[in-house]
């Protein structure tokens, strides 16, 4: 219990720091991407963003009923061989093994079907979030293509102009 307290804990202040600086970060960097390619960086940022966080909602949404139904069914597959250790002399004595041991194979593949529903639905899911990952950084040279093909940058030579870049 106390490490659960602990963990809980642990988590809050972590997240508390996060929520507490982002709104400033978020404004600090939107003000300067504006001040540097007009209204369309900070657009097309945020369009980015609300697009990632659409797909990703709707495709995570169900799987959390899917994750509930997986814990579910492990927890019948668990009681399945609970009864059968505590009831075996009975099981014994009715020469009902191949009962239970059908019931068992069934409890075993129901679990194994929930359990692939789950995988085959965390991959798509990984599969766009780590898309918009990756599609982020391209994003960001982007934003920073703008100026610079704009003429914004004209008057500066190649190094500082690559320094400004990085």
């Amino acid at each position: 219990m106390t490490q659960d307290i602990d963990r809980l804990c642990l988590s809050l202040s972590t997240i508390t720091v996060t929520v507490i600086i982002s709104p400033f970060r978020i404004g600090y960097y939107t003000y300067k991407t504006y001040l540097e390619t007009t209204w369309i960086g900070p657009a097309g940022v945020f369009l980015f963003f609300l697009i990632g966080t659409t797909l990703n909602k709707l495709v995570m949404s169900p799987i959390v009923g899917f994750f509930m139904e997986q814990e579910k069914q492990e927890g019948n597959f668990r009681f399945k061989h609970m009864h059968i250790r505590v009831n075996s002399e009975a099981v014994a004595f009715h020469v009902a093994g191949h009962v239970e041991l059908n019931k068992t194979n069934e409890s075993l593949n129901t679990l194994i079907k929930t359990q692939q529903t789950v995988f085959n639905r965390q991959y798509w899911l990984n599969m766009i979030h780590n898309t918009f990952d990756y599609m982020g950084s391209i994003i960001s040279f982007v934003v920073i293509a703008i100026p610079v093909f704009n003429g914004t940058y004209d008057g500066i030579d190649g190094a500082d102009l690559s320094s400004l870049i990085s």
